[in-house]
């Protein structure tokens, strides 16, 4: 059942990413693309963390994810390409927004580049 679940999990991130190259296709420059990659990236990891600890992190996401965060990781993973933090809010257990501000480092304006995951996903096994 574990195997199933983690193979789940790869295929909606993978889903995800392709779904974020898309939209990175469609806005123009390249800190838009390697925004999405770097958000893909830590989504991964935020991922292997909830199938080991069944839930999302409530912590600092840099705190959390240091021990599923690959060792390969580009230094600057933890900032968008204009400089910020990316933010994390988890939103019960099974849910999570992870995003960048955008280029202007403001919320609210229309250019933030995110990650949902709006929908309840399948509970670990027992």
């Amino acid at each position: 059942m574990k195997l199933r679940t983690m193979f789940l999990v790869l295929g909606v991130a993978l889903a995800v990413a392709i779904g974020l190259a898309v939209v990175a296709n469609q806005r123009s420059g390249h800190r838009d693309y390697t925004t999405i990659v770097h958000l893909e990236y830590l989504s991964c990891a935020l991922e292997e963390y909830r199938i080991a600890q069944g839930e999302y992190p409530t912590q600092a996401l840099r705190i959390a994810l240091g021990g599923y965060a690959p060792p390969e990781q580009p230094p600057d993973i933890w900032q968008d390409q204009w400089g910020n933090d990316f933010r994390y809010q988890r939103r019960g257990k099974y849910r999570y927004h992870f995003y960048s501000l955008g280029p202007d480092g403001k919320p609210g304006t229309g250019d933030e580049i995110g990650e949902h995951r709006p929908r309840r996903t399948q509970q670990p096994a027992p």
